[in-house]
């Protein structure tokens, strides 16, 4: 009876010592099932917050260019769409596939770098779409900040002789305070920021009150005959050129194309412009 007892223990023992193992390897193959899954969603949470953030910024671009600059983009919209097409597609093939699917260790490891390996194309896709929406933004900015610019050195080119007119200098104050009042988002993170109803077509109107502004003081030059209408072109021209491209062969060749005027006409309105005092000329001995 004893003996019979002491194999009913050991047999015991053993059968436990054998789940033991059985349910090591079923924990194994679940932890690793786990990893798989995780690594899968984690790749797909990525995937879906990127495509959501870019989407939100063309979202933004759109209201932002309104009817200016829609056209660049269009291709950017056909990407998107692209994307969201592959993706729901392939999302339809693991459905159907996965209904089937025997999840073997080395099946799901598999199964889990084709899923990874292509969201991780649509991830790059994505990242390299952002670039393209961060040019068009710094385009359009570089735009008016390049216009306002060139206003506000035109500005800065009277005021030196707004203390012999009373009446300009009244002018120039007015007109930079309402230059003042013109802001230009810097980043796409500062676009985020802005309200649909702030940022509805903010560029065409930026554009428009520069454009206003302009006219404004060019009528204000003529009138006074402090400068001529090709003068003021001459300036504006000059003040959009990079420091490095002010040599003066360089400028009046651009120059030339530009205005469309010989040579003789465009000497006659520079040495014009600078004994008014707008520009310097360096005589080279």
């Amino acid at each position: 009876m004893e003996n019979l007892e002491i194999l009913t223990l050991e047999y015991i023992f053993e059968y436990l010592k054998r789940m033991e193992n059985t349910l090591a390897i079923i924990k194994e193959s679940l932890d690793s099932l786990k990893t798989n899954v995780e690594q899968m969603h984690n790749k797909e949470v990525e995937f879906y917050n990127l495509f959501y953030q870019v989407k939100k910024i063309q979202m933004q671009l759109k209201r932002f260019l309104g009817k200016s600059n829609a056209e660049s983009l269009k291709t950017i919209d056909q990407k998107l769409d692209d994307i969201l097409s592959e993706y729901n597609q392939k999302v339809a093939e693991i459905e159907n596939e996965t209904r089937d699917l025997i999840f073997s260790k080395d099946k799901l490891e598999d199964y889990r770098e084709h899923v990874t390996a292509f969201l991780s194309v649509k991830i790059d896709n994505l990242n390299r779409i952002n670039k393209e929406q961060n040019l068009v933004f710094e385009k359009s900015v570089e735009d008016i900040k390049g216009r306002l610019d060139s206003l506000k050195r035109l500005l800065q080119s009277l005021s030196r002789k707004s203390e012999e007119i009373k009446t300009l200098k009244d002018f120039v104050t007015k007109i930079e305070n309402e230059m003042g009042q013109v802001k230009v988002p810097s980043c796409l993170d500062d676009l985020l920021q802005i309200s649909e109803e702030q940022i509805n077509d903010l560029y065409s109107k930026t554009s428009e009150i520069i454009d206003t502004l302009r006219e404004e003081v060019k009528h204000f030059i003529i009138k006074n005959k402090l400068l001529s209408e090709n003068e003021i072109q001459t300036l504006e021209l000059l003040y959009k050129m990079p420091p490095e491209e002010l040599d003066f062969v360089v400028v009046a060749t651009k120059l030339k194309e530009t205005l469309k005027v010989s040579e003789e006409k465009l000497q006659s309105t520079l040495f014009e412009l600078s004994k008014k005092g707008f520009i310097v000329l360096k005589i080279i001995p």
